[in-house]
């Protein structure tokens, strides 16, 4: 499925890939280069693919209260939804997105 769209994202390609689930994410980095915001993305038991963007996530990223490895919105958005829940992010955030979110996997490769 990623090697049908590389024209999307040149920056970064990868799966991750679970007990019974993949999530797959091409790059085109725009505001954060840093390859630590690369997708899928990790945190506790949680993985995440985001498009979009999130205008106020630096004012959601303060309410947070967490210490933060990006500068990504994509990371404010998993820590979001993991330590607050879906209803506490959305009720907050301000831009156009889609989130695709594994919670509880097994993981079977990195």
């Amino acid at each position: 499925m990623n090697a049908s769209m590389l024209y999307r994202g040149p920056d970064n390609n990868e799966v991750f890939i679970g007990q019974n689930f993949a999530l797959g994410h091409l790059r085109l980095s725009i505001l954060d280069l840093d390859p630590r915001s690369n997708q899928p993305m990790r945190y506790k038991n949680h993985c995440l693919v985001f498009n979009g963007e999130i205008f106020n996530y630096q004012k959601i990223k303060e309410e947070l209260e967490f210490e933060f490895s990006t500068d990504s919105d994509t990371e404010v958005v998993l820590v979001s939804i993991v330590e607050k829940g879906i209803d506490w992010f959305l009720s907050r955030a301000n831009g156009f997105f889609a989130i695709a979110i594994i919670t509880r996997f097994l993981s079977i490769a990195p």
